[in-house]
């Protein structure tokens, strides 16, 4: 009896409970500031964000007191209270309809500069900083040409209220190489540039600074777009057929270009290899690939009269390289072919050969009775025309284990097996007065995988 009677008074409690309404009212005090969120504003021209507004007690609880839009620049911005805005939910009460404790303005961008909203409530305000910005892609910076020839300068000027930081860039196709600064104006309001050819389209700025925050850096991009020289491709003479291991020589002067310490030479996807570059930098000289055919692609040339930019162009001329083909008489020391090697200082040879491996080794390299050893090597005769010291590398196609002997004599008695060791490509440096050598190159094992020997080599000589 006595545990349903406390169950009864239970349920009498909590029916008086709520009979009270809202069990938090006696909690609330009366309005003590008015807040926003967000507290500040950034927009574009023609672009509306909102905020809301909320009265609040001491204690953090919002109260439905009426919120007036005070003020707010009208050159700058238009603003309205959103009379649709869904009500508050800070309540209990369900039915009738919630009480409104919250109040959203909606703010929309005219011209672009700064200044405040003031939101009032009763004797209370909130200031609301706002900031107007041009849109990223409409940025109106003005070009002194839009079509500069190909060494003349551009000046780019920011719209009123914006400048330019000493570390701003530009850029065109997202790439600041493609511009070189040759003044910035000490006050930040342009700078002077150059434009690398073939380059094009707005501008991406960084390092805006608007007048009303001069602590601000932006972005933009213009809506004025440049269009500087174009190069499609370059009339370079080039032979129309190249033999096996004939050096060309590619001279820019006549079409006004130059190569740079870097610069390739590729055809059809094949860099050649590079054998030379003329002190001026108007000229190299280059190894094409076995077989390889197409215009010539080069990489890293600049205009004469603008070494600032790097460039890639194809030349109109089509070479055809003739295909890999065994070098005759590699067999023996004694048929050995005479291969080109450096006339000085500075100079490099190189030659490519087919992978035959006819040859027996005399080096002594590949020992017989070591049943992995195919026992082949191939011979060059080299002639040195002066004392000094000569760096021989070889290279080949697969993984198999290739040896480089530099022998003095035709029948390699005396041996240099410097270059006789597991790494690939095997090269040394071999100190030699003038005279007369044999470079063998032995076939020590086979590619673990194919179970053969390189189909091509190729060596390097250089002074």
């Amino acid at each position: 009896m006595n545990r349903l009677l406390f169950g009864l008074v239970v349920f009498m409690v909590s029916v008086a409970a709520l009979s009270c309404g809202d069990p938090t009212g006696d909690l609330r005090g009366g309005p003590a500031k008015v807040v926003t969120d967000p507290s500040s504003l950034f927009l574009t021209e023609g672009q509306t964000k909102s905020f809301e507004v909320r009265v609040l007690d001491d204690q953090g609880n919002e109260l439905p007191d009426p919120v007036v839009l005070e003020s707010f620049p009208s050159a700058l911005v238009d603003a309205e209270i959103d009379s649709t805005f869904l009500l508050g939910t800070d309540t209990v009460q369900q039915t009738p309809l919630p009480t409104k404790t919250r109040t959203k303005i909606n703010v929309t961008g005219i011209a672009r500069d700064s200044g405040t909203i003031v939101v009032t409530s009763g004797g209370l305000a909130a200031d609301v900083p706002i900031r107007v910005l041009p849109p990223t892609g409409a940025f109106d910076a003005a070009f002194s040409t839009l079509t500069p020839a190909l060494t003349e300068e551009v000046t780019i000027t920011t719209p009123a209220g914006f400048s330019f930081a000493p570390n701003a860039t530009i850029a065109f196709g997202g790439d600041t190489t493609a511009v070189f600064v040759t003044n910035r104006a000490p006050d930040g309001s342009s700078i002077r540039f150059l434009i690398r050819p073939n380059s094009s389209g707005p501008a991406g700025l960084t390092g805006v600074i608007p007048a009303y925050d001069p602590a601000l850096r932006l972005p933009f991009t213009t809506t004025q777009q440049v269009t500087a020289v174009a190069f499609d491709s370059l009339a370079v003479p080039l032979p129309a057929t190249a033999a096996l291991n004939q050096e060309v020589t590619v001279d820019l002067s006549s079409v006004g270009f130059q190569f740079d310490t870097n610069s390739t030479i590729s055809f059809g996807g094949g860099a050649a290899l590079v054998l030379n570059r003329a002190a001026d930098s108007t000229a190299m000289t280059i190894l094409p690939l076995p077989g390889s055919q197409g215009p010539g692609l080069f990489d890293r040339i600049f205009p004469a009269v603008l070494p600032q930019f790097r460039l890639k162009l194809p030349s109109k001329q089509i070479m055809v390289v003739a295909p890999l083909a065994p070098i005759a008489g590699t067999a023996q020391a004694s048929t050995a072919p005479s291969m080109l090697t450096p006339s000085g200082p500075g100079d490099k040879t190189a030659f490519f050969d087919a992978g035959t491996w006819t040859g027996a080794d005399i080096t002594g390299d590949c020992d017989p009775s070591f049943q992995t050893c195919p026992n082949r090597a191939q011979y060059y005769k080299l002639v040195i025309p002066t004392a000094g010291a000569v760096t021989i590398s070889t290279d080949w196609n697969n993984d198999a284990d290739l040896d480089q002997v530099l022998c003095t004599s035709v029948t390699c008695a005396v041996t240099d097996f410097t270059a006789g060791t597991a790494a690939q490509p095997e090269s040394a440096t071999y100190t030699l007065a003038a005279g007369t050598y044999y470079l063998v190159i032995v076939g020590f094992d086979v590619d673990p995988r194919s179970g053969i020997l390189p189909s091509q080599i190729t060596v390097t000589m250089s002074e």
